[in-house]
């Protein structure tokens, strides 16, 4: 009976030290856990909030992934806001778009969303999440149209939601004060952000004049800009042009009759520069009656070009760069005005091109 009892004992000291030794082993690898509970952490890239999880790659808006970090800025109104894109194929896509002015409108009082102008190229969503839980900030697009899309209070999980990245602290609230349908140009936040293979030659200084009523060619100088590491200068009219001065249908509207009087010259209210400090001046503007805007003679003839290597661009769907650069050559005599290029948008991909057929990069 004696040997029975020590027996038992010895048997419940091993049963209490292997309870122990169990207790206390680590861990699944990563010290995560292998069981994913409330509140607890499930598969990598995936987060919960009070609810089952929705699969890897998904995401909610308060946690987004750390690699990437592209910072980009938001240009609207009065106010510019900056934020991060995360590092997903959609968000690649949109830096290679960038600058990219859209129009933005409130949907559901939840988000400001944009659609892409008709034609645009379809997203690269070949790894990017399928759905996210958005928050205030976040940067995100329609898979299923392609449209962008800004929250500025949380919604619910969506599928199809591919979240692109945040903006900074503030900003959502900017972007909620805005109502109505408003302009918005995102860009990288880093004008030099162009990279070192398209940076301008060592000792060249690259001014990028343009002038712009409707913002596509404003878009397109500040790709240029982006991609030579130049100067952006907007040749703003002293007295701006209104809707009424652009109503073309009107053969007595404020265009039609600068456009009939070759001597006109609008006078420019932007701050005057220092023209000598440029190699290079790439000036653009839409065509207007099949030639340049008269506030671009104006600023031929406030500025000696000579010597300089002069780039001209047109932003148009149909009309030809070629005139306008020949009055560019005859108003410039002594600048090498190089081949003009007509381009219906930022993202022309005979842009690159040109600039470095005029000497712009390299």
């Amino acid at each position: 009976m004696k040997i029975k009892k020590i027996y038992q004992i010895a048997v419940a000291i091993l049963c209490v030290a292997a309870c122990v030794l169990a207790a206390c082993s680590p861990a699944a690898p990563g010290g995560e856990s292998t069981t994913a509970g409330a509140g607890s952490t499930a598969a990598a890239g995936s987060t919960q909030s009070g609810s089952a999880a929705t699969g890897a790659g998904n995401t909610t808006g308060s946690e987004k992934p750390a690699a990437g970090g592209t910072r980009i800025q938001l240009t609207f109104g009065a106010e510019t806001v900056y934020g991060t894109l995360d590092d997903n194929s959609v968000s690649r896509d949109l830096i290679s778009r960038l600058p990219l002015t859209l129009t933005f409108s409130d949907f559901g009082g939840t988000e400001k969303i944009a659609y892409l102008p008709e034609g645009s190229a379809a997203w690269d969503t070949s790894d990017a999440p399928d759905s996210c839980t958005p928050s205030a900030g976040d940067i995100t697009m329609y898979a299923p149209w392609g449209d962008l899309a800004v929250f500025y209070r949380p919604f619910r999980e969506s599928d199809g939601l591919v979240p692109l990245g945040k903006l900074d602290d503030g900003g959502a609230e900017k972007l909620a004060a805005m109502t109505g349908d408003f302009s918005v140009t995102l860009s990288l936040a880093d004008s030099g952000a162009g990279g070192t293979d398209t940076a301008a030659p060592a000792g060249s200084k690259v001014l990028v004049a343009y002038f712009s009523c409707t913002g596509n060619t404003k878009a397109v100088a500040e790709k240029i800009a982006a991609l030579t590491g130049g100067d952006l200068y907007e040749i703003t009219p002293a007295d701006p042009y209104t809707a009424n001065d652009l109503n073309y249908n009107n053969s007595g509207c404020r265009a039609n009759r600068e456009m009939n009087d070759p001597a006109a010259r609008p006078a420019i209210g932007s701050a005057a520069i220092d023209i000598s400090r440029y190699d290079t001046v790439v000036i653009g503007y839409p065509i207007w009656w099949g030639t340049m805007p008269r506030i671009i003679n104006t600023f031929l003839d406030t500025y000696d070009l000579s010597g300089k290597t002069v780039l001209p661009f047109c932003t148009s769907g149909s009309s030809s760069v070629s005139k306008s650069a020949s009055d560019i050559r005859s108003a410039e005599p002594a600048a090498n005005v190089a081949s003009g290029l007509r381009v219906s948008g930022a993202n022309d991909k005979n842009l690159e091109g040109w600039l470095r057929d005029g000497g712009a990069i390299k």
